[in-house]
């Protein structure tokens, strides 16, 4: 391409120097085109010294298909003692994989567990409404209140939540909600 282009503005300049008298505009014509044709050069010579070396891009391919390999052999692995874990009868406590053997979930019965998601996802509705209902209660009737009481009652009202939310996630029996 660089030979061909090269070329043309040789015979170009061949075919004007050989007319004899030029025109200024012929002369600023060619000075245009080998202008171009100079920087046309200097951009394919700048974009050959960018390309980088096959064997680097091999090697950076290789590098690369071995990380992924041992990424899906690790899913895998995940996923086979996952499986391997026997589920537990109902009304024991689960083991959870990674939980050093102290889960405290109860499995659900075959079957039920689009009925248990149902039921924990309108459960957590109900506490998270009843968590937002009591912390408006707590910023309204606190005129009295010194801030330590105030920061005290909100910490105590969040620790109640979450132990709440726990208990619902993890299918256990929930606990009263404290005084306000």
């Amino acid at each position: 391409m660089v030979k061909r282009m090269t070329a043309v503005g040789i015979l170009v300049a061949g075919a004007l120097a050989g007319c004899g008298d030029q025109p200024d505009a012929v002369k600023t014509r060619l000075e245009a085109i080998e202008a171009r044709i100079g920087r046309i050069e200097t951009r394919i010579a700048n974009a050959e010294k960018d390309i980088p070396d096959a064997q680097a891009l091999r090697d950076e391919l290789k590098t690369m298909d071995g990380r992924l390999a041992a990424a899906e052999a690790r899913v895998t692995e995940a996923l086979t003692a996952a499986r391997a874990v026997p589920p537990a009868a109902p009304g024991a406590p689960a083991a959870r994989p990674g939980a050093g053997g102290t889960g405290a979930a109860v499995a659900p019965a075959p079957g039920a567990a689009g009925q248990v998601d149902t039921a924990r996802r309108d459960a957590l509705g109900t506490l998270n409404a009843e968590y937002r209902q009591r912390l408006e209660a707590l910023r309204g009737g606190q005129e009295d209140a010194t801030t330590a009481q105030r920061r005290d009652q909100r910490r105590e009202l969040s620790r109640w939540f979450r132990e709440q939310r726990r208990a619902i996630l993890l299918g256990q029996t929930a606990t009263p909600p404290p005084a306000p």
